[in-house]
């Protein structure tokens, strides 16, 4: 049973990272504009566990701009959210300072969706191949048994 579980969260981790990188591949063939950078900040998330406090950055880049005369807000640095470390938070929103004119990559198909940085994330190819992996072993041990 415990194998029939693991085969069950492999495929699923699996399927929810194959999305991801289809998304972030996609992106990479939106058209691109300007936009104005609005604010940049940090957001510090804390979370509590057994093993105590973790304190997690994430950068925030809000930026507005224009499709067929339309304005929209954005504020995706990257197709995924994730934290980064406080040194490399705080340097990239400094990179993007309030009135910088920035080049965002925005869905054609619903130009509401917008990221400044186009494409898939690296870290997401690693975790596809571990689900691939956690898939693989649990499919072996469930037949091997």
């Amino acid at each position: 049973m415990g194998n029939l579980i693991l085969i069950g969260v492999g495929v699923l981790i699996t399927i929810v990272i194959v999305i991801s990188i289809i998304k972030g591949r996609r992106s990479q063939q939106w058209p691109s504009c300007s936009a104005v950078v609005t604010r940049s900040e940090v957001e510090i998330r804390k979370d509590y566990d057994e093993d105590g406090e973790h304190t997690y950055y994430y950068p925030r880049i809000f930026y507005t701009y224009e499709v067929d005369g339309e304005t929209y807000n954005g504020a995706r640095y990257k197709m995924l959210d994730a934290s980064m470390s406080q040194r490399k938070s705080y340097a990239l929103t400094s990179n993007y300072p309030a009135g910088a004119s920035i080049d965002i990559y925005y869905d054609p198909e619903d130009p509401a969706q917008s990221v400044i940085e186009a494409g898939a994330q690296f870290y997401l190819y690693i975790f596809l191949i571990l689900s691939l992996g956690l898939t693989i072993y649990g499919a072996y041990q469930y037949f091997m048994s």
